[in-house]
């Protein structure tokens, strides 16, 4: 079943997630009560992607996201050019290595539902682990996708 990004915030807010966040500087803020959360102490419980219907730009990703201290919320960000970095990166750190990975594969294959071919690989890149995810993310896609191995 093919849900909406409305339906999915919907959904999240019945099951407790009602807080919405933002990237202020390096941190998340609770947009209902202005708090500061640093990364590290935030778990992202669940990932969407969707696509726009009729516009490959349209696009948009929701991390539903809880803080040490209970509070549950979620952000949106763009999925595609638009996306804005410093949210991706403030979601990701502090988090365990498997919800990381988890993110990085889904991303990865989401470029490949999209029609990237080409993937540029390179022990610098994240000491090496990047091209572990990308080996894990093409588990499904051998043949489609061409990988450029760096130095």
């Amino acid at each position: 079943m093919n849900i909406t990004e409305a339906t999915a915030i919907d959904e999240l807010a019945r099951r407790g997630f009602t807080d919405w966040f933002r990237v202020v500087e390096g941190n998340l803020r609770v947009l209902t009560t202005g708090k500061l959360l640093k990364p590290e102490d935030l778990v992202i419980r669940e990932v969407y992607r969707f696509e726009g219907i009729s516009d490959p730009d349209d696009m948009a990703i929701v991390y539903a996201i809880e803080s040490t201290t209970g509070i549950r919320g979620t952000l949106i960000d763009a999925f595609d050019l638009y996306a804005d970095p410093a949210a991706a990166a403030r979601v990701v750190e502090g988090q365990e290595p498997a919800v990381v990975q988890t993110v990085a594969i889904r991303t990865i294959r989401a470029a490949l539902d999209l029609g990237i071919t080409l993937i540029a690989t390179a022990p610098a890149y994240d000491c090496g682990r990047s091209e572990e995810l990308v080996e894990s993310a093409l588990t499904e896609s051998r043949g489609r996708v061409c990988i450029e191995p760096g130095s």
